[in-house]
């Protein structure tokens, strides 16, 4: 799959895909943090929003916020 595909339809799983919004300038590689998932790792469904959150803020030591993308694709493969 090389084609835009609704939000809707990404895997909500913790998998690294890009995401992107028409207000943005470029795709965003991210994520999603479930409920199921806060709660499986930190035994804390609470222990931040449920959403989609940009994969690289702790790279850069920026705070976690969540983004709100209308669409996505999967990342490309990594060069060999």
């Amino acid at each position: 799959m090389t084609e835009w595909q609704p939000i809707e339809t990404a895997p909500r799983d913790g998998t690294d895909i890009h995401v992107m919004n028409a207000k943005w300038l470029m795709p965003v590689p991210a994520h999603f943090t479930s409920r199921e998932y806060l709660a499986r790792e930190y035994d804390d469904p609470d222990y931040m929003e449920e959403g989609w959150y940009p994969s690289y803020g702790f790279l850069f030591d920026l705070p976690e916020v969540t983004i709100d993308p209308t669409h996505w694709m999967p990342l490309p493969e990594p060069p060999k």
